[in-house]
């Protein structure tokens, strides 16, 4: 089963990152760096992620997944908020994290992806 505790460990398992709370203690951000590539929800009753996406991605997504819209004051081009029940596996949702953590990375300076790889 999904849940909030799978998707914490799962984002914390990628190489650099770190948990901030900017929003306040209901909203953990994971940031590799400085840059944000998730938004965890807590305490709202359901499980459910924003995350960042091509902007092909964003489209398709929303297309085809009723569980999946537009994340609140976040840009509606790059963003999305799924919200996770038992339709979508495993694969799927580490891999729209997967997606969403590589975007941010390769964004990255040489030097802020080198200090990453040298701490892992």
């Amino acid at each position: 089963m999904i849940d909030q505790v799978h998707l914490r460990e799962y984002a914390l398992m990628k190489p650099g990152v770190w948990e901030d709370t900017p929003f306040g203690p209901n909203n953990i951000v994971f940031k590799v760096s400085k840059k944000m590539f998730a938004l965890l929800p807590i305490d709202t009753g359901v499980c459910e992620i924003i995350l960042k996406a091509t902007p092909d991605n964003v489209a398709m997504y929303l297309e085809n997944y009723e569980q999946i819209g537009h994340a609140p004051y976040f840009s509606k081009v790059h963003w999305f908020n799924i919200v996770i029940d038992s339709s979508f596996s495993i694969n799927f949702i580490n891999g729209i994290i997967d997606e969403s953590y590589n975007l941010v990375y390769n964004k990255l300076t040489k030097l802020e992806r080198a200090e990453i790889d040298l701490r892992e």
